[in-house]
This record gives structure tokens, C-alpha cells and sequence, in this order.
């Protein structure tokens, strides 16, 4: 991967979720819209149906899978209910459109964020975010040392991807699922 992010570990309420795959969602919407925002996921499935062809839509199912990757087992998220997600630092912090994430840790947060060093995996906590208007930016601010991507000279930020490596070296994982993660709905 060429940005250089790191992961981020948070949780989140399931109205949070909801709003988050909307919002992103409508945003890929229109011809020729950057789709690079689009939340993929693992671990849940949900369906969106457009409302108003390139325009509008909404989540009308959102399920996580309490089961396994052979034996799922659905359950409909809810408003209340805390899921623990694991994004990119870049879309945790409100980039790319990914606002409800941002706006959700303004004033507290459980996020921790994962750099990889020399000796393995560090983890930064995340205290909140905050906004500006001006730029219409996040800025994370952290409870002790903020991350650096500097480790004797070796850019080790690239965390979402060398976890990645990390866990595939010696399972077979690029295989279809099955079942779908995503639906989209076109009326």
C-alpha cells in the first residue's frame, strides 16, 4: 500500500456505524466520484439501497457475524450496541469523507493506534479529536507519544499493510467468502 497508514482500534456505537456507511455510501454515488472512500468490510454484511439513482439511499439491513467465516451467524446491529472496528488511521480520523467517524471521538475516544518497529507492534491511545472548521480537518490527540513512522531510518507506518502480511505469511485468506458483505440495491 503507498500511504504509509497505521491501524486504528476504536469503538463505536451501531448508530455511528450506520450513519458512517451511509454517508460514505452516498458519497461514491455520482458518476465519476472518487470510490476509494467505499467501506469495505469483514465481519459484517449489510445492503443499501439507492433511493434516487447517483443521488441518495440508505442501510436498509446492517448485520455483524457472531459466528464463524464457515458457520456465520447474523445479528442485526443496533443503535446502542458498541462494535469494536479496525480502520485505517487515515478514515479513523475523519479523512475522505468518513466524518461520522471523526465527529464520534470529538470529545473522548477509546482508539489506540498500531505502529509497527523493529521489535513489533506499538500502540499509541488516542485521547479525542478535534475539528477545524477553517479546513474542515481532524487532528488526533494523543494521551502520551504520538507515532512516529521513523524507526532508524525505516518508514514503518505502512501498519495496515504489514499487519496484513503479518497474519496471511501462513494461512491461505485471499478465498470468497461464503456469503456477500455488501448489497447494493438500484431501483
Amino acid at each position: 500500500m503507498p500511504f504509509s497508514n497505521y491501524l486504528s482500534v476504536l469503538t463505536i456505537n451501531g448508530t455511528t456505524l450506520k450513519n458512517l456507511l451511509t454517508t460514505t455510501i452516498i458519497d461514491t454515488l455520482p458518476q465519476g466520484s472518487h470510490a476509494g472512500k467505499f467501506p469495505y468490510v469483514g465481519g459484517m454484511r449489510y445492503t443499501f439501497t439507492e433511493d434516487n439513482k447517483n443521488v441518495s439511499g440508505s442501510i436498509t439491513a446492517i448485520e455483524v457475524n457472531t459466528g464463524t467465516e464457515t458457520d456465520p451467524k447474523w445479528a442485526a446491529v443496533t443503535g446502542d450496541a458498541e462494535y469494536v472496528v479496525i480502520v485505517n488511521n487515515y478514515n479513523a480520523s475523519g479523512n475522505d469523507g468518513w466524518n461520522a467517524l471523526g465527529n464520534a471521538q470529538l470529545s473522548t475516544t477509546d482508539r489506540v493506534d498500531l505502529v509497527k518497529t523493529a521489535t513489533g507492534y506499538k500502540a499509541y491511545p488516542v485521547d479525542h479529536l478535534t475539528f477545524n472548521a477553517d479546513k474542515n480537518t481532524y487532528s488526533v490527540v494523543y494521551t502520551g507519544d504520538v507515532p512516529s513512522c521513523d524507526d532508524g531510518g525505516v518508514d514503518i507506518c505502512n501498519t495496515d499493510a504489514l499487519s496484513f502480511i503479518d497474519y496471511a505469511k501462513d494461512k491461505v485468506v485471499l478465498k470468497s467468502l461464503p456469503f456477500e458483505t455488501t448489497t447494493v440495491i438500484y431501483k
